[in-house]
């Protein structure tokens, strides 16, 4: 029979299992590449960062359609297997595999609200469903 860890042995691999969550969470914000202004943005930044939905953040302009990806969270650059970096240099049609869209659909609860479901083609070529809210 296997002998039970005693307290002391329990205490050293809780503190080896946060220090290797802390350095995981570093490895996380270094590959996310978030600005610092997220940072100082309280609930929204921290609900941002470990939202387990992609969240992606483009440029909406009259001028530039369909606009620059210019910020992402952790689960989006996990899931597309893109840096931060090479995120900003696309456009989120950029991302969408050709003819895949429906109908794009009006919220009934907020009118101003289109959603839509496409699928994404991650950097590897894996695709991916996804529901668009804009």
């Amino acid at each position: 029979m296997a002998k039970e860890p005693s307290y002391e042995e329990l205490a050293r691999i809780r503190r080896d299992l946060e220090q290797k969550v802390a350095e995981l969470q570093k490895t996380v914000d270094q590959y996310s590449g978030m600005p610092d202004a997220l940072h100082d943005t309280g609930l929204f930044g921290e609900l941002f960062k470990k939202a387990a939905d992609m969240i992606i953040v483009r440029i909406i302009q009259e001028s530039v359609n369909p606009g620059k990806i210019v910020l992402a969270n952790a689960a989006a650059l996990i899931t597309l297997e893109y840096s931060m970096g090479e995120l900003r240099e696309k456009t989120l049609n950029d991302l969408m595999e050709p003819g895949t869209m429906s109908d794009v659909k009006q919220d009934h609860i907020y009118p101003e609200t289109i959603k839509f479901e496409r699928r994404l083609v991650t950097k590897s070529g894996k695709k991916i469903e996804a529901e668009l809210h804009s």
